[in-house]
C-alpha cells in the first residue's frame, strides 16, 4: 500500500508498467484508453504549470469522471496544492495527452514532491478537507472489505457515487493498480457494465438495483465476471435487491467513508 501521497503513487505505476491501460472512457459511440504513463506526463506538466503559485492553494477541478479531471486532480496535489472538484473559479486547463508513449518519458520526478500529510482534495465551503493518508486509510478499509480479484482487478462506479467515495476510490486504484472505466452520463452507466464487465462495480442502492434486474434479463447470468458490487449508500436490503444479488452469486459490500 503506498503511504506517499497519491502523485507519487501515480509515478510509481507509471515507473512499473508505463504502458498499462489505466483508464478507460467513453468517446462518441467508440472506448479509449490512457495509460499510468500518459495520465502522469499530463499531471506531472500540469503541476509545472502551476508552481509556484499553487503551494497550499485549494485549485479547482473539474468534478465529472474523465480523464482529464483524474490527470488535473493529481497535478494540483504534485504542485502541493488541493483539489477543488466542481470549485468556483476556471477548473485548471491541462496540456493535451501525448499519444506516442516511445517519443517522450514523463518527469515523474514531479509528482513526488506532496506530503502526505497534506490535504488532497477540499470542498469549496471546507477548510480541513481530506489527506493523502486519510484516503489511504480508507483505501486499506476496501482493500479488505472487497474479495480478492482473480487477475487485474476492473472497477467502474456509477454516476451516482459522490465525491468524497470517488476520491478513496482513486487512491485505492493506485494502491490495487486496478483498471477504472469512467462513465459520466446516468443513462450509460448499464452500458459501459454490461460491456466493459468490471471485476468491482460501486453505486448507490438504487443503481445497483437496475444492475441487478439488467443482470438476472440476460440470458446468461454469469456471463459477467463480477466479484464483488460496493454499495455506497446507506441503502435498505430491499432497495438494492438483495436477494437478487444472492442469486445472482454476487457479495453486495458496504463500503465505508473512513478507514475504521
Amino acid at each position: 500500500m503506498p503511504r506517499a501521497a497519491l502523485p507519487a503513487a501515480l509515478a510509481d505505476r507509471a515507473a512499473a508498467t508505463p504502458e498499462e491501460p489505466w483508464l478507460f472512457y467513453r468517446d462518441a459511440d467508440d472506448w479509449r484508453w490512457r495509460s499510468w504513463g500518459q495520465v502522469a506526463d499530463q499531471a506531472a506538466r500540469g503541476a509545472a504549470a502551476l508552481r509556484p503559485p499553487a503551494g497550499t492553494a485549494r485549485v479547482a477541478v473539474d468534478d465529472r469522471l474523465r480523464p482529464d479531471a483524474v490527470a488535473a486532480a493529481l497535478a494540483v496535489q504534485a504542485a502541493g496544492g488541493a483539489a477543488v472538484p466542481g470549485g468556483e473559479g476556471a477548473a485548471l486547463a491541462l496540456p493535451p495527452v501525448r499519444s506516442r508513449l516511445a517519443r517522450w518519458t514523463p518527469d515523474l520526478d514531479a509528482l513526488r514532491h506532496a506530503a502526505a500529510d497534506a490535504v488532497a482534495f477540499a470542498g469549496p465551503r471546507d477548510q480541513e478537507g481530506r489527506t493523502h493518508r486519510d484516503l489511504i486509510g480508507a483505501a486499506i478499509a476496501w482493500s479488505d472489505a472487497l474479495p480478492e480479484p482473480r487477475g487485474r482487478p476492473i472497477v467502474l462506479a456509477s454516476p451516482g457515487v459522490g465525491r468524497l467515495h470517488r476520491q478513496v476510490l482513486l487512491a485505492w486504484n493506485l494502491f490495487t493498480g486496478a483498471a477504472w472505466v469512467l462513465e459520466d452520463d446516468p443513462i450509460g452507466f448499464l452500458p459501459a457494465v454490461l460491456r466493459n464487465r468490471p471485476t468491482f462495480v460501486l453505486a448507490p442502492g438504487a443503481d445497483l438495483a437496475l444492475l441487478a434486474t439488467a443482470l438476472r434479463e440476460r440470458r446468461h447470468r454469469r456471463w459477467h465476471r463480477l466479484r464483488a458490487v460496493g454499495l455506497t449508500d446507506q441503502a435498505s436490503t430491499e432497495l438494492y435487491l438483495g436477494d437478487e444479488w444472492d442469486a445472482l452469486g454476487v457479495p453486495v459490500v458496504r463500503l465505508g467513508r473512513r478507514r475504521p
